[in-house]
């Protein structure tokens, strides 16, 4: 019996400096000897894990909504997308009318009260 809290996942949007999707990022972790990738010089003295380049277009349609986003925002969009692409249902508009969407990402602060309420 489900209940309005109810979580199923039913696909995944992953993009870090290892690669884009679940494959890339399972073949590389499953490597032996695999190591961090790292970017010490452009930031210097901080070091970054790097995006791999990211065609937008693939998953943000409208240039112009490209352009408004900061770059964490276009990475959730996109990451999103993608999922939607892994469970199947990208451009079925009715069930995605009647669903939510959790997306994580970086760039913002988090707040502790909303966090804990999820788990919860």
């Amino acid at each position: 019996m489900s209940s309005p809290r109810d979580v199923v996942i039913t696909g995944i949007g992953l993009v870090s400096s290892l690669g884009e999707g679940p494959d890339a990022h399972w073949q590389k972790l499953t490597r032996p000897g695999v190591e961090p990738v790292l970017d010490a010089t452009r930031f210097a003295p901080y070091t970054i894990h790097p995006l791999p380049e990211i065609d937008w277009n693939l998953q943000i349609a409208k240039r112009g909504d490209q352009r408004q986003m900061e770059t964490w925002q276009r990475l959730g969009t996109y990451v999103a997308g993608l999922a939607l692409d892994d469970a199947g249902i990208k451009g079925n508009d009715e069930l995605c009318a009647t669903m939510d969407m959790v997306v994580a990402a970086g760039g913002g602060e988090r707040d502790e009260a909303v966090d804990s309420a999820i788990l919860a």
